[in-house]
């Protein structure tokens, strides 16, 4: 079985967003080991990582995020980890933060 691999197609940063816009996320992953195998999440600049997840059920798709108040403030990336059936690991992050503002 080859290593599973996941890529991020949109939100690679840069972007200005207000609380409650909705941030249009697109992906791409394979060799996952099952359906909803990767999660995407939102790290923020501080550390941590938004409360809210989503579980990704298709190789390839996209997700419309609508940004809470949770993310006002922060300068942020999108963030997601997929595992093939051997629980090896693959990543993603976007490569620069966006900025949602209150």
């Amino acid at each position: 079985i080859s290593a599973c691999h996941c890529k991020f197609a949109s939100r690679n940063g840069g972007e200005n967003f207000k609380v409650g816009d909705s941030m249009h996320i697109t992906w791409s992953s394979n060799n996952l080991y099952k359906n909803g195998s990767c999660i995407i999440t939102l790290a923020y600049d501080n550390g941590s990582k938004s409360s809210a997840w989503i579980p990704v059920n298709t190789p390839n798709g996209y997700f419309d995020w609508k940004l809470t108040s949770e993310s006002g403030g922060h300068q942020a990336k999108v963030d997601m980890d997929c595992y093939d059936s051997t629980s090896n690991n693959a990543h993603d992050q976007s490569d620069n933060f966006f900025t949602v503002t209150n």
